[in-house]
């Protein structure tokens, strides 16, 4: 990204913490309304905790667009993370055009080219790294390699492994394959 993309990532953005929790209110109402599917994988989120992970992830992201690099370790386990509840390919459109279309309600016009183009080429740029991740974990899953669940205490066992392996409070052990993980079986 030049640095006069970040610049208009960065200007943009502000329009977005400006409306706080109401904009990504609105960015999830929007994302449901153009893939109705994708509103199953938060059946049992608690949106009110999702949100905030969301603005202060992608804040972040925002913050450190000019020096992604650093931050592809992160990304890439946010992509197997996301892979981990069944989030698709697909889902990455659906988000990227919600997104858009939030970022253009906060500044309250159409976003222009070069705007736009800088935005396409910062969710590009977030994306790549999180389908890597998800690719290598569903990779992994496929090879029948062990990973530990990336859903806490009472999970359903109905969700797919997650590649992370450190142990997290809560999370327990599921291999490929299985209906579920050890624990929720």
């Amino acid at each position: 990204m030049t640095p006069e993309q970040v610049e208009q990532v960065n200007q943009s953005w502000q329009s977005i913490v400006l409306m706080g929790d109401t904009a990504i209110q609105m960015f999830y109402r929007r994302l449901f309304a153009i893939d109705a599917g994708a509103h199953a994988l938060f059946a049992e989120t608690d949106m009110v905790e999702q949100r905030l992970k969301f603005m202060e992830t992608f804040g972040l992201l925002v913050q450190n667009i000019g020096n992604l690099d650093a931050h592809e370790p992160m990304l890439e386990e946010l992509g197997r993370r996301h892979a981990s509840v069944g989030v698709e390919d697909h889902h990455y459109a659906a988000v990227h055009q919600a997104l858009i279309s939030t970022i253009e309600s906060g500044l309250g016009h159409v976003l222009d080219r070069e705007a736009r183009q800088a935005w396409d080429a910062a969710y590009l740029r977030m994306t790549e790294a999180m389908r890597r991740g998800a690719a290598e974990m569903q990779e992994n899953v496929r090879r029948g390699a062990e990973f530990s669940c990336s859903h806490s205490a009472g999970c359903s066992g109905s969700r797919p492994a997650s590649i992370r392996r450190t142990t997290w409070p809560g999370h327990h052990t599921l291999r490929a394959g299985q209906p579920g993980c050890r624990r929720c079986r």
